[in-house]
Order: C-alpha cells, then structure tokens, then sequence
C-alpha cells in the first residue's frame, strides 16, 4: 500500500499568506469574510423570495384561466 501524502487542497477564494519571505501554500487564508458570506445569502433569500413570488403570480393567473374555461364549459352544458 503507498503511503498517504498531506495534499492541501487550494481553491480560488483562498489566497497564499507571506511566511517569511517565501509563500507557504499551506498556509492559506480564505477571501470570504462572514460580511461577504452574509451578503450572498441574503442575495440569494432575495433571489429566492422573488423566484417565489412569481410563481404565485403565474399559478394564481392560470388558475383564474381555468375557472373561467370551467365555468363557461358548465354555461354550455
């Protein structure tokens, strides 16, 4: 069996940070703050209410759509 390696694993929201005067890779430090990662969740609440709201819109439209053919169906019969 081969021996394990340490492998870090280096995204890119991670940048290297200075140690001396070489950079130690593994020593990275992620780019998103709490702030940053608050911001993009309430983008996405957003994104997500909004989506939601249009749906209800459209669903409550199509209903109407077909309450309407329903009753002019039981005019005809």
């Amino acid at each position: 069996m081969l021996p394990r390696k340490n492998l870090f694993h280096v995204g890119p929201s991670a940048q290297a940070v200075e140690h001396g005067s070489s950079l130690c890779k593994s020593a990275c430090v992620p780019r998103d703050t709490s702030c940053k990662k608050r911001k993009v969740t309430n983008v996405l609440t957003f994104i997500r209410f909004t989506v939601r709201f249009h749906l209800l819109i459209v669903c409550t439209a199509l209903m109407t759509l077909c309450c309407e053919r329903f009753r002019r169906h039981q005019d005809w019969c």
